[in-house]
């Protein structure tokens, strides 16, 4: 009779069960959906100061082209971040690409091919030595990345100590051009992100990326490769941390060795203000994206209403503050919620 009853409990899908999985609950319960929703307040607001927003040329300019590098920037931290830890060299690394295409690339198609997958393989190169130290040698990702920072910043310095050079133009028209001059090159290339990303999360290794980031120990215990899915994760972050150095250098047209300082606090803030909290396990990759547009829109807004620059620091330090309040308050609030329609 036991038996009996046991089996139609299991049987009969409880009714906290199906609260918890309607449609409604998991949209506001994914972490994109802060990002997605600030992003939006963001457009409208800056669409209010700046009609012509949606214009071809501004919806090129601003939306897509000085969104990308960071959001390709703000994509491969959050590959470290999901897993617990912290990549500081994210910056220096960018530079140090921006530093060999200024240099090296000619204004050549087989130049500019070469030294884009050059410094892709140097990407990916970097991000492996930071998960060797911090997966392999155990050393805390802070310490790791906070030395490797320090070591791209020197390559950089080295290759070119002051700002100078001129990147082709060519080059330039390929990440900002518009295929058919109708839809940015840019935005193709993170239509592209975006289908990746989705695989990445749906694969075993993305699995195994958010395990680690909840809890390495039961992560290990369910099979997980947590030195093989480390190393991918930090891999993958110096890979994303290329492709955004190309891409702004296009933007700039030039080489500058310290360009990527003021890159690692934005890159952290867009990361969180997506919606992916900084103690790892939760987050999401396709919310790092909106989290980069909205804080290209934050500095669009400061200048339309003639806030100095000088200020963007101040107002990029202050969102980073407010989205980690917003974001823990926010997983405080959902894990409640489905904790009340689960009793």
């Amino acid at each position: 009779m036991i038996n009996q009853k046991k089996e139609t409990q299991m049987g009969k899908p409880s009714k906290a069960a199906g609260i918890s999985r309607t449609p409604f609950i998991g949209l506001i319960s994914n972490s994109a959906f802060i990002g997605g929703t600030i992003f939006c307040l963001m457009l409208i607001i800056y669409s209010l100061f700046q009609t012509d927003i949606f214009s071809m040329f501004q919806f090129q300019e601003i939306l897509i082209n000085g969104t990308t590098a960071m959001a390709l920037a703000a994509v491969g931290e959050g590959f470290v971040i999901i897993t617990g830890g912290f990549d500081l060299s994210v910056g220096a690394l960018i530079a140090l690409v921006n530093c060999i295409l200024t240099t090296q690339m000619v204004d050549t198609i087989g130049s500019q091919v070469f030294w884009s997958f050059f410094c892709l393989l140097i990407g990916l190169i970097a991000g492996l030595i930071n998960g060797i130290f911090v997966a392999v040698v155990r050393l805390p990702s802070i310490i790791v990345t906070l030395a490797t920072m320090f070591i791209y910043s020197g390559c950089a310095l080295v290759l070119l100590p002051a700002p100078t050079g001129e990147i082709p133009l060519s080059y330039i028209d390929f990440w900002a051009g518009a295929t058919g001059g109708i839809i940015p090159n840019s935005a193709i290339l993170l239509a592209i992100v975006v289908i990746i990303l989705i695989i990445i999360k749906r694969s075993s290794i993305g699995i195994g990326i958010f395990s680690i980031g909840s809890d390495e120990n039961a992560a290990y215990l369910n099979g997980i490769n947590i030195v093989k899915t480390k190393l991918l994760a930090y891999s993958f972050a110096g890979g994303f941390y290329s492709l955004a150095g190309m891409v702004l250098s296009a933007n700039m047209g030039s080489g500058d060795p310290t360009v990527g300082t003021p890159l690692l606090l934005s890159t952290f803030a867009a990361v969180v203000v997506g919606g992916t909290p900084l103690g790892g396990g939760k987050g999401s990759f396709i919310g790092s994206l909106f989290g980069a547009g909205i804080m290209n829109i934050s500095v669009g807004v400061l200048f339309v209403l003639g806030v100095s620059s000088y200020y963007g620091p101040i107002f990029t330090g202050a969102i980073l503050i407010v989205a980690v309040l917003i974001t823990t308050m926010w997983s405080a609030y959902m894990d409640k919620l489905l904790a009340a329609r689960r009793a």
